[in-house]
């Protein structure tokens, strides 16, 4: 895909409360449905009815063409940059008319994807069947892509799919809830293994965060913001249309995690498509019960409709 198409394909952020379309600044769960779910937000970069997104998004899925993940998870890069562009927006407009009570627990609620704190990217894990099947675990590849662009982003491996389900775009919303239920489950700590194993070491994400300008490829800012983008926060394909996968030897491969390696952390569910918020809550709920501080989850597209 050439640069003049990839940055044609425009970024259409959710701002909605995934459960009941509230609307919400970046895709935060309102008050109201934070009472019953665990998932804090969602933070997701286009609709799903967006004809190239869903294009690609087949491709990836359901052709099994793991090349899509380049193009997709710099799609995600351009969302999250965006998003900061409208935090910031936000502060400024802040200093110009004053603080409410209002904007006090908005600011609370501003995803720490989008801070410099560390983050523990999950992705929504596949039955061991239906990956052998496709070849890979597309959201797998798209969190091991992200994390070569910030070194405060790491990959882990807390949770394991233990229900082969239905497919959840052919359900309608109650029977995708049935079918979530304890459909996943922490992994247990292995013997003998590290406490805090299953999140690569911050040297270790640099360095497979580094990129040679040379080949097109990006250099993590020192700042730990999102680097390679333009003013325009776009970035360009790279010229050698390589897919940024998992390496040979990754480090949080499975690795079992427990609840003293969760404890406090930042945590993002990374996926391909967010809609009605069942399997992401289900997952936010095992994590949040073993002490994890927040869990968003983040993803290409989104099946509501953005609030005006």
């Amino acid at each position: 895909m050439c640069s003049r198409c990839f940055n044609s394909i425009p970024v259409i952020l959710a701002n909605h409360c995934t459960f009941c379309e509230k609307k919400t600044l970046f895709g935060n769960v309102c008050g109201s449905c934070e009472r019953g779910h665990f998932l804090d937000g969602a933070l997701a970069c286009s609709p799903y009815s967006q004809n190239f997104i869903l294009l690609l998004i087949h491709l990836w899925k359901y052709d099994s063409n793991a090349n899509m993940t380049e193009f997709l998870g710099r799609f995600v890069l351009n969302g999250i940059e965006q998003m900061k562009r409208r935090a910031r927006q936000k502060s400024a407009n802040l200093l110009d008319r004053g603080i409410t009570k209002k904007d006090i627990f908005d600011f609370a609620d501003v995803p720490p994807i989008l801070s410099e704190e560390n983050i523990a990217l999950q992705c929504i894990p596949l039955h061991p069947k239906k990956e052998k099947e496709r070849g890979f675990n597309q959201a797998r590849l798209l969190a091991d892509y992200l994390a070569r662009f910030n070194c405060n982003w790491h990959v882990v491996d807390f949770l394991e799919r233990t229900k082969k389900t239905t497919a959840q775009a052919t359900l309608d919303p109650n029977d995708r809830a049935v079918n979530m239920k304890d459909a996943f489950a922490l992994k247990r700590k292995k013997t003998g293994s590290d406490p805090a194993a299953g999140i690569k070491s911050d040297k270790a994400a640099s360095e497979s965060g580094r990129f040679a300008s040379e080949s097109g490829r990006f250099t993590p800012s020192p700042s730990g913001l999102v680097a390679g983008a333009s003013e325009s926060g776009r970035f360009a394909p790279s010229p050698s249309g390589l897919v940024a996968g998992s390496s040979e030897s990754d480090p949080a491969a499975g690795i079992k995690s427990d609840k003293a390696a969760i404890k406090g952390k930042h945590i993002v569910l990374v996926d391909d498509v967010i809609t009605t918020g069942n399997t992401a809550d289900n997952c936010a709920k095992l994590l949040k019960q073993a002490g994890a501080k927040s869990v968003w989850a983040l993803t290409i597209a989104y099946g509501h409709p953005i609030k005006k």
